[in-house]
């Protein structure tokens, strides 16, 4: 019951931070919290594993962005981690970006071809 709990606490202050930058500035200041919501959303393999699979919650990133600038209970181990993090995921997203323009290139480049042969 409590781990449960604790990953229903986890998903609402993830939705309130990305809503609320009070909200994730303020979670940012609490190492304990910041520990708590990188260990729900994967753990070890945001920060160890050589790539990223999936996105992570916008809630997450600003507020470990906030946690990165805000002065807080964050040691330097924590912040070394934080920023491992947040840097994969700006990767993934620049990979992302340049994966959906290519496609949409290709896509009106076929559109262009099948216009041309009817």
């Amino acid at each position: 019951p409590g781990r449960e709990a604790a990953f229903r606490l986890a998903s609402v202050l993830l939705n309130v931070s990305e809503k609320v930058p009070s909200c994730a500035r303020r979670a940012a200041e609490n190492g304990d919290v910041v520990r708590m919501l990188i260990e729900v959303a994967g753990g070890e393999k945001l920060y160890v594993s050589k790539r990223m699979q999936r996105p992570l919650h916008p809630g997450l990133v600003r507020l470990l962005r906030y946690a990165l600038t805000t002065p807080g209970e964050q040691s330097p181990e924590d912040l070394e981690i934080i920023e491992t993090i947040v840097r994969r995921e700006d990767e993934r997203a620049h990979r992302a970006r340049i994966t959906e323009e290519q496609r949409q290139k290709t896509k009106k480049k076929l559109q262009e071809q099948k216009k041309s042969i009817l």
